[in-house]
């Protein structure tokens, strides 16, 4: 018999909950790790990661289940590797479900870029102050915000430090997005510019610089997407 098929009879002989079984599954875990017997069809054609979870929910189908395991029907490594596929096959339909919501929502967050006009107020007929930008900061996935911010901190052109105000070089869109982007108010960006700048005027030049980078943004993306 099999030195795996002895350790998965063992840790069955032991109660359920009971150390003496705890200790007999994790030498069983162990000892199959360490055999080389493992397969998994596909697996590096997709990030580590996802392997990592199918074998993670493995060892927990193992722990939960080891009474299941039938040494009449097959081996401990053959009932082993039938559970990874399947569950290998879950985590690749994530991923792949995760990937599609990421590049959906970065689509929409980079298209959304370009509707600055304000949204209207839920409680009347006027306008909320709140642009369609407010609403997609707060909403979109931290990720995806991140590689926003690392990108325009890089600023590997330059252009966004030489975008500014007129007559303010120091209120470049670099400096303004950055602080937006950490959830600063409009009240405390101006205060960084000795309130020598207005509302109207920072919060127009905000928009319109937005729309302007779109493009950019959105080759930034493509780009990262493309690498993923």
């Amino acid at each position: 018999m099999d030195e795996l098929d002895k350790l998965a009879l063992e840790a069955q002989q032991h109660p359920a909950k009971s150390n003496a079984r705890k200790k007999a599954l994790t030498k069983l875990i162990m000892a199959i790790q360490a055999s080389g017997k493992l397969y998994c069809k596909g697996r590096y054609d997709y990030p580590p990661e996802v392997y990592n979870e199918a074998l993670q929910e493995v060892w927990l189908k193992v722990c939960e289940h080891i009474d299941r395991y039938d040494r009449s029907k097959a081996n401990a490594i053959t009932w082993v590797n039938d559970m990874l596929k399947w569950r290998f096959q879950d985590a690749v339909d994530k991923h792949r479900n995760r990937k599609r919501v990421s590049q959906d929502n970065q689509r929409k967050w980079v298209q959304t870029l370009s509707l600055d006009a304000p949204v209207k107020s839920s409680d009347s007929d006027g306008e909320s102050g709140e642009t369609f930008l407010d609403s997609i900061a707060q909403n979109q996935p931290s990720m995806l915000l991140q590689e926003l911010r690392d990108y325009i901190q890089e600023d590997p052109e330059g252009v966004f430090q030489h975008w500014h105000i007129i007559n303010h070089p120091e209120a470049n869109y670099r400096t303004i997005a950055l602080s937006y982007l950490e959830d600063k108010s409009w009240a405390e960006i101006l205060a960084v510019f000795d309130n020598q700048i207005t509302y109207g005027k920072i919060t127009s030049f905000f928009r319109h610089s937005c729309r302007h980078f779109a493009p950019q943004f959105q080759d930034y993306l493509d780009r990262k997407e493309g690498l993923g």
